[in-house]
């Protein structure tokens, strides 16, 4: 029997009124930022700049002063730091890479000052990749000659084929890496032979069964280079499985659909072939993909006995599971066709009357009651065409306001906008202008006024592995998990949203609350709060503190706790002006200043916490097919290095020497070159402690500061003024100096006017090969996120 509900709105409904008061205390009391960055690329040069725009996404987040960016390496050691001041919701700046950094990942991550006082979970992550060099991405593949050879202490054979867009190429130098514990254990070398190949052996290691082997391999020439990360497990290694249920919940009996996810021991996915079985008779076969993830319809039973065969490189590991079967309850399925969602309900021996609840992550949006007596189902359409895109939560409750089911989905697949992009001609020449015409509409076609920040780079420098988008940002806010890979275009988009919750207002937490009142923000988070402490019995009495820059001198107010505070606003100032705060002998005599560094306090939660871990989606090992050459063949292949412990300063890092200018006219070009003549008008004030270019020679700037005393000059941090990006304009100044940048085009805040329009300009540079323009956004009304892509070419 199917009982058909209406779709009544029920006001006043006692269930939903107290739903809505305790999500609204809940919410009030867990205050969250969605924060975004968005950036130029994600692939850089050493001597390069990171230039980047940040919106803060939910209106009630809107009061933070200062945004912090932070880059640590692999090992999450913090090697860059810099503050940024924030007008509204925006912020922009940029990070200058120095060549100290070495080849390969980092983690950019941010935060604002309003979220030093709360939870660490919700910073912005975006790793990046550094290189020495300029070499456009090359393509490489990888397989293991016979996987079933994938055990400790047996010989593993690996074929690499590298190739450009078109061909396979050879003579192409490399290494690669075995790593355990994210330290290298062996390296070798290797080179393509005429086929673009080149292959390798090694014994697995004796590894224990919660350890497995990582290998990194790497080639590059003048023209190119290729990265790949393999995960080798060994015959030991488990492949942790969990399966998530629609609407939460097993029932006797009743058909469902379950997402099957595969973790590696360390929570990467795993792209296994999975089995499942009852009591040794088949249920299911599924090719997981590349999140681990995929799904089947099960119906549970409880008297089965339930194993799951695992599939990874030629091993299996049968895994015994049980999942919670319930005798009652309510199961639910949504389908969704074309923003039309309908939800069937089916009541297995439960009570009759339930409230079908429809929520934001923010705010109860609708209601309906139902009866279903028990064996009955019921369908109703959910009016999720009245609310933006994004994702919503439906649940089932009792009378009593018991969770009884539910489930999160994407209310719908339109966007809320649509950014056009388009540029006067498809293929330019080089150091030649283009100009750029965006226009931006919502749903129905109608023009949007939006803010955007705009950049313009080399294809080549985006990993679109790594991209972070404005639109998932938004979607996938306060999502459980790890959400790095998640995105809106993913095929298996509704089997992720089976496996998440929310990370901060699940129903089972908000129901169980008890109202504690509004959290308590830390004082002057933003700029600075320090307190005098005395050293002597009878110190000097003090009511003000001075504070002292190039740029002039200002008191600072003591309270008669000697507590004082020093806005954000008095801290924003060129990177190159030191500013201190400053203390008289006798002061020093008899006082300590103590600065409270929340940020620092900060950033040790955060490195110390998994807020930086990112999956690690390995390159898929590709079916070995035998070629042309047998194993070995005309294959140059080096001896293994064994890697005995951590390796010293390199000749290169040794030979950088010191600066030290007194003349505060210093300058700083483009390319990194210190009081360059070749670049008038581009230039930008040194860093103390920078790594730049002169006479050929890199130095460490110390210049144009005082000899201070330590003691009596303390100092305070800088909140960077953003640098200008450098838009040559070679009509007006030719210039026969190379110009390699690949960005080539930057601008933070870019207006469309009432009619949704912006026009803008910038020349290409001598680089050619395909750019993209990448627009991200807000509209100026509503503060929902606006993105766009296009490409064109450079011959």
């Amino acid at each position: 029997m199917l009982a058909l509900a209406s779709a009544a709105f029920i006001k006043g409904d006692d269930v939903i009124d107290v739903l809505s008061k305790k999500l609204l205390v809940y919410k009030l009391e867990h205050p969250a930022t969605v924060l975004h960055l968005q950036l130029d690329k994600n692939i850089y040069n050493t001597n390069e700049d990171i230039w980047f725009k940040a919106y803060i996404l939910n209106r009630e987040a809107d009061s933070s002063n200062v945004l912090y960016v932070r880059l640590t390496d692999l090992n999450k050691r913090v090697v860059l730091t810099d503050q940024f001041p924030i007008t509204d919701i925006r912020s922009n700046g940029d990070i200058m890479l120095p060549d100290t950094l070495k080849d390969g990942n980092y983690y950019l991550y941010a935060y604002t000052d309003r979220m030093i006082s709360y939870s660490y979970e919700n910073i912005f992550v975006q790793r990046i990749t550094v290189k020495h060099n300029s070499a456009k991405k090359l393509h490489a593949e990888a397989s293991v000659i016979d996987t079933t050879q994938l055990k400790r202490g047996h010989t593993v054979q690996v074929m690499v084929r590298v190739k450009n867009d078109h061909d396979l190429l050879k003579n192409i130098k490399g290494e690669y890496k075995l790593i355990t514990d994210g330290q290298p254990a062996k390296i070798g070398k290797l080179s393509t032979n005429q086929f673009g190949e080149a292959t390798f052996s090694f014994v697995y290691p004796n590894l224990p069964d919660n350890k497995s082997l990582n290998v990194k391999v790497s080639f590059k020439d003048n023209t190119g280079f290729a990265d790949l990360i393999l995960n080798l497990k060994h015959e030991g290694n488990p492949v942790l499985v969990s399966l998530y249920p629609e609407g939460g919940h097993f029932i006797n009996g009743v058909p469902v659909k379950t997402v099957i996810q595969a973790t590696d021991i360390k929570s990467n996915p795993v792209a296994a072939k999975v089995t499942v079985k009852n009591n040794g008779q088949f249920i299911a076969s599924l090719r997981l993909d590349k999140n681990g993830r995929s799904s089947f319809t099960f119906t549970p039973l409880t008297n089965g006995a339930y194993t799951i065969e695992a599939e990874t490189n030629g091993n299996k590991n049968t895994i015994a599971f049980n999942p919670v079967i319930e005798s009652k309850g309510y199961s639910l399925k949504i389908s969704n066709q074309k923003d039309n969602l309908k939800i069937s309900i089916k009541n297995i021996g439960d009570q009759e009357h339930a409230t079908l609840v429809l929520r934001s992550v923010e705010n109860v949006l609708w209601s309906q009651l139902i009866t279903v007596p028990s064996g009955d189902s019921a369908v109703v359409n959910i009016p999720v065409g009245n609310y933006p895109k994004q994702v919503l939560n439906i649940g089932v409750f009792n009378q009593t306001g018991d969770l009884l089911s539910e489930r999160l989905f994407l209310n719908r697949q339109r966007e809320n906008y649509h950014v056009d992009i388009k540029t006067d001609e498809q293929v330019y020449g080089t150091r030649k202008k283009v100009t750029v015409h965006v226009n931006v509409t919502d749903a129905f076609g109608k023009p949007v006024t939006a803010n955007l920040s705009i950049a313009a780079a080399e294809s080549d420098r985006t990993d679109p592995a790594d991209r972070r988008d404005i639109l998932n940002t938004w979607y996938l806010k306060f999502l459980d998990g790890d959400n790095y890979y998640n995105s809106l275009a993913d095929d298996n988009l509704d089997a992720m949203m089976i496996t998440k919750n929310w990370r901060q207002s699940r129903w089972q937490d908000v129901l169980k609350y008890t109202a504690k009142g509004r959290v308590v923000r830390l004082k002057n988070a933003d700029g600075v709060f320090g307190v005098l402490k005395p050293l002597v019995k009878k110190p000097h009495k003090v009511s003000q503190l001075m504070v002292i820059s190039k740029n002039g001198m200002f008191p600072v107010a003591l309270s008669q706790n000697n507590y004082f505070s020093i806005v954000s606003a008095d801290l924003i100032r060129d990177r190159s002006v030191a500013q201190y705060l400053l203390m008289n002998d006798d002061l020093a005599y008899d006082y300590e200043i103590h600065l409270f560094n929340y940020p620092k306090e900060f950033d040790e939660k955060v490195v110390l916490s998994n807020a930086l871990f990112i999956p690690e989606l390995f390159n898929t090992l590709a079916e070995y097919q035998e070629t042309k050459q047998s194993f070995g063949k005309g294959v140059i292949q080096l001896k293994e290095v064994k890697i005995k412990g951590n390796t010293s300063l390199t000749d290169e890092e040794n030979r950088t020497g010191v600066y030290k200018s007194t003349n505060c006219n210093d300058m700083v070009c483009m390319y990194n070159i210190l009081n360059c003549k070749n670049h008038p008008g581009c230039c930008s004030p040194p860093v103390d402690g920078g790594v730049y270019s002169l006479n050929g020679r890199r130095v460490i700037y110390h210049g144009c500061q005082p000899s201070v005393d330590a003691k009596t000059h303390i100092p305070l941090k800088c909140i960077s003024i953003p640098k200008r990006f450098y838009l040559p304009d070679y009509d007006k100044t030719p210039s026969t100096e190379p110009e390699l940048h690949s960005t080539i085009y930057w601008n933070p805040n870019v207006n469309t006017d009432a009619q949704g329009n912006a026009t803008f300009n910038f020349f290409t540079s001598d680089i050619t090969g395909n750019f993209t323009i990448t627009a991200q956004g807000v509209d100026v009304y509503t503060i929902l996120p606006v993105s766009g892509l296009y490409t064109f070419k450079v011959k």
